[in-house]
């Protein structure tokens, strides 16, 4: 199998899963196949709110769908930026061509 159908292959199952339903969160702006580097809240509840005095960012990485690594949790994060009490998260969701993924995890606090 060539590279290209093996990279082709790889891109059809992730639109498929994309499409599908399988890859969901809180709040999902719009993506693009092509390209996407999207921020957003994981809460639409917070508006007013103080939102503290620290941040703390974790993240992982997927190299065309096979590889995957990195602890992008709310902990990881809050660990990061020292924070003890956490009042908000937000996250970040990078896409080129399904070649590089990586999801960020953004938490405020105090």
């Amino acid at each position: 199998m060539s590279i290209r159908k093996l990279i082709a292959a790889v891109a059809t199952l992730m639109t498929i899963a994309f499409v599908s339903g399988c890859y969901s969160t809180p709040v999902m702006p719009p993506t693009g196949i092509i390209y996407s580097n999207i921020d957003a809240p994981t809460s639409l509840s917070i508006a007013g709110q103080d939102l503290g005095t620290r941040r703390g960012e974790a993240s992982c990485v997927s190299l065309l769908g096979l590889f995957a690594w990195g602890d992008c949790g709310a902990k990881a994060a809050a660990d990061v930026g020292a924070i003890n009490e956490l009042k908000q998260l937000e996250y970040n969701f990078f896409n080129f061509l399904f070649v590089r993924q990586s999801l960020a995890t953004i938490a405020y606090g105090d």
